[in-house]
C-alpha cells in the first residue's frame, strides 16, 4: 500500500515593487493694480519616493511530491529540479525570511495560516521530527548572498517542525550600498507510520519577507 504525499513548497508572496508619489508645487502673488506678467522661466520642484521592497524569484515549480510505503521515510533533497529561491531588494537594508504553516483543510481549501498538518481525505499527518506515527518537517539550506552577510536562523539547518506562527528561518544583514539580495532553499521530509491510511495528503509552508526600514 502506497501513500501519495504531495508537498507544496509555498505560496510565494510578492511584496510591492514600490510606491511612487509625485508632488509639484507652484505659486505666485498678484498685487491689485500691478501689471500681470506671464512666467517665461522657472522651475517646478518634484519629489519622488520609492518604498523599500523585495521579491521572490524561482525558475522551477514550487511544489514537490513524494511516494512512500508504510513505515518508510523520504525527503526532497535528491530532487534535482528543486533550486534555490532568489530574493532581490531595491535597497541595501537587511531583511529576513519567515516561514509559517499554511495548509489547506476541509474548512479552508485555500489554506489557513497556522495550519501545520498535512491534510487528506482519509486523515492527517502532523508536523514532527521523530516517532512511530506519521510526521512531516522542513529544513533550510543554501542561505547565501553576494551583497549581504547571510545565515540560517536557529536550528533550521536541520529538519524542524512546521511553525504555527511566523518564525525567522534566514537572516540577511544590511549591505554596504545599492541593492541587496540572496538565495535560500527549503526541503521537506515525511515519515509514514504503519497505521497511516492510504491516500493523498497535502501540506503548505508559506514564506514571506520582513524588510528592515
Amino acid at each position: 500500500v502506497y501513500n501519495m504525499v504531495n508537498i507544496m513548497k509555498n505560496k510565494i508572496k510578492y511584496l510591492s515593487v514600490g510606491i511612487l508619489t509625485l508632488t509639484t508645487a507652484s505659486g505666485g502673488v498678484a498685487f491689485l493694480g500691478a501689471p500681470v506678467l506671464a512666467e517665461t522661466s522657472g522651475s517646478k520642484p518634484a519629489t519622488v519616493t520609492v518604498a523599500n521592497a523585495c521579491s521572490f524569484f524561482s525558475s522551477t515549480s514550487i511544489s514537490s511530491s513524494l511516494s512512500l510505503s508504510a513505515g518508510s521515510t523520504a525527503n526532497t533533497e535528491s530532487d534535482s529540479s528543486r533550486v534555490t529561491n532568489t530574493v532581490v531588494c531595491n535597497s541595501p537594508n537587511g531583511f529576513s525570511v519567515q516561514a509559517v504553516g499554511f495548509s489547506p483543510d476541509a474548512t479552508h481549501p485555500d489554506g489557513l495560516e497556522g495550519n501545520t498538518a498535512m491534510y487528506g481525505t482519509n486523515g492527517t499527518i502532523a508536523t514532527g521530527i521523530s516517532g512511530d506515527n506519521s510526521y512531516w518537517s522542513f529544513k533550510v539550506s543554501n542561505v547565501s548572498s553576494s551583497t549581504n552577510s547571510a545565515a540560517i536562523a536557529g536550528d533550521y539547518d536541520e529538519y524542524s517542525v512546521i511553525p504555527d506562527s511566523p518564525v525567522t528561518i534566514a537572516q540577511y544583514a544590511a549591505a554596504a550600498s545599492g541593492v541587496s539580495g540572496g538565495t535560500f532553499r527549503t526541503d521537506y521530509q515525511v515519515h509514514i507510520g504503519g497505521s497511516q491510511a492510504a491516500g493523498s495528503y497535502s501540506g503548505v509552508v508559506k514564506y514571506t519577507l520582513a524588510v528592515a526600514p
